[in-house]
């Protein structure tokens, strides 16, 4: 349904303009958080990793390390960040699965 300037403001909406504002906030708030997830996320999905073979054992190891390490502790550290944010509510069971993900790799 549409709503016109006229509309609100024959609702008095003014008198609800604090409240009004704190939801706009928390909303914007949230979305921030949900969208600095969804980068963290993606980041993790075109990496591409590297296996050298580890002298005659016959076994590969990951090679080339040093990029995929300080991604992976920035990550952490900006997924323990986002759980202590008092507007992470909707999104907090998946990024304590997130960041349990990361701290397993490490």
């Amino acid at each position: 349904e549409d709503t016109t300037l006229s509309q609100l403001l024959g609702l008095n909406i003014s008198r609800h303009l604090e409240k009004l504002e704190e939801i706009s906030t928390a909303a914007s708030k949230e979305y921030s958080l949900e969208k600095a997830m969804r980068e963290m996320k993606s980041a993790w999905t075109d990496m591409m990793f590297t296996f050298t073979p580890y002298r005659d054992s016959g076994i590969s190891v990951l090679a080339s390390l040093d990029e995929v390490q300080v991604l992976l502790d920035d990550h952490i550290v900006k997924s323990q960040t986002m759980k202590g944010s008092p507007f992470i509510g909707p999104f907090a069971d998946d990024i304590g699965t997130w960041e349990a993900k990361l701290v397993s790799m490490q």
